[in-house]
C-alpha cells in the first residue's frame, strides 16, 4: 500500500513541476515580447522626432530585440516600419494585422502603430 502512496505523489509532484515548467517558459517569452515591443516604441519616437527636424534622442536606443536578435529598420521619406522577427527569428512572408498568439509571429510596426502584435500586450 505505501508503494501505491508513494507513486500517486511523486505523480502530483511530476504534474505540478510541467504545470510549473511551462508557466515560467510561457512568462519568459511574453517578458521578451513586452521588452521588444518598448524597444520598437522608442525607435519609433526616435524616426518620428527626426522626421520633425528634434535633435537626436537623448538616451541610448536598443539596438537588440528581446531574442538578441537586430530591429530591421526601414524608411523612406514618408514612412517607417520597425520589425522583430521574434522568438524563430525567421521572416514572416505575410503580415496578418492585429493580435497574434504565436511567439514566432514577427512584431511589427509601421508609420506610428503596431500593424502586427502580440495578444494581450
Amino acid at each position: 500500500m505505501k508503494y501505491v502512496v508513494w507513486i500517486f505523489w511523486i505523480g502530483v509532484l511530476g504534474f505540478m513541476a510541467a504545470v510549473a515548467t511551462s508557466n515560467t517558459y510561457v512568462a519568459i517569452e511574453r517578458g521578451k515580447q513586452k521588452r521588444t515591443m518598448a524597444g520598437i516604441r522608442a525607435w519609433s519616437e526616435a524616426i518620428e522626432d527626426h522626421y520633425v527636424g528634434k535633435a537626436a534622442p537623448s538616451r541610448k536606443l536598443a539596438r537588440m530585440d528581446g531574442w538578441d536578435r537586430p530591429y530591421i529598420i526601414r524608411t523612406t521619406a514618408n514612412h517607417y516600419s520597425i520589425r522583430s522577427l521574434a522568438r524563430d527569428g525567421k521572416s514572416n512572408p505575410v503580415i496578418v494585422p492585429g493580435g497574434i498568439a504565436n511567439f514566432d509571429c514577427d512584431i511589427v510596426y509601421a508609420d506610428g502603430s503596431f500593424v502586427q502584435f502580440p495578444e494581450g500586450l
